[in-house]
């Protein structure tokens, strides 16, 4: 690191300690149980993406994609960099994926009936949902068309909310869109003993 010493001396001339106190108690707080929590985000996330994929590949889907690492051509390079597994931790690919709609209006439909939190940031405890594209690039949609970012997304940031109930609410939402739903699916109403522990 050859320019160390310099930085250092100059953040150390600017450098005030602004952290609130209460903030510092919560992320000591959040720090007791995260491995717990990154697996329940983890395992919760992988079963909404097997959700929306296999909704995708019905017919009458208007789903036209759904990105995730677990799905993406380039899986084994994530996988590299995964955190190695333990007894109390389950490597996973995180908590955010996105599902791409064939309209504007399908797309609008499925986020204003998905009853939960809606909002840019990432990581709450809650599950949130992004029109991307409209909030993030609303001045520059033709900018970002050029490398694939459609006004047709929505970007789904995973809480710790029990997953049955996320199931529950999302089918809800794709009946409301799409009409067509896949209730009778086991494997995506199945969830995981270990999401059942106390967060």
């Amino acid at each position: 690191m050859p320019f160390y010493k310099q930085l250092k001396c100059l953040f150390r001339q600017g450098y005030q300690n602004e952290l609130y106190v209460d903030d510092a108690v919560q992320l000591e707080l959040n720090s007791r149980n995260f491995l717990l929590r990154a697996v329940h985000v983890n395992t919760t996330t992988q079963l909404l993406v097997d959700f929306f994929q296999g909704l995708q590949l019905r017919p009458r889907s208007s789903i036209t994609a759904v990105y995730y690492p677990s799905l993406c051509w380039s899986v084994e390079n994530y996988r590299a960099q995964m955190r190695a597994p333990t007894d109390e931790f389950t490597p996973g690919f995180g908590g955010l994926f996105t599902v791409e709609f064939e309209s504007v209006e399908k797309a609008s439909v499925f986020f204003n009936n998905a009853a939960m939190h809606k909002g840019p940031s990432l990581g709450a405890s809650m599950t949130l949902l992004q029109p991307y594209v409209q909030t993030v690039f609303y001045q520059g949609k033709q900018w970002a068309a050029q490398y694939g970012l459609k006004e047709t997304i929505v970007r789904v940031s995973v809480g710790l909310e029990d997953p049955k109930e996320l199931l529950r609410i999302f089918r809800e939402a794709m009946l409301k869109t799409d009409g067509i739903v896949d209730g009778e699916n086991e494997e995506a109403n199945h969830v995981p003993q270990a999401l059942h522990s106390k967060l």
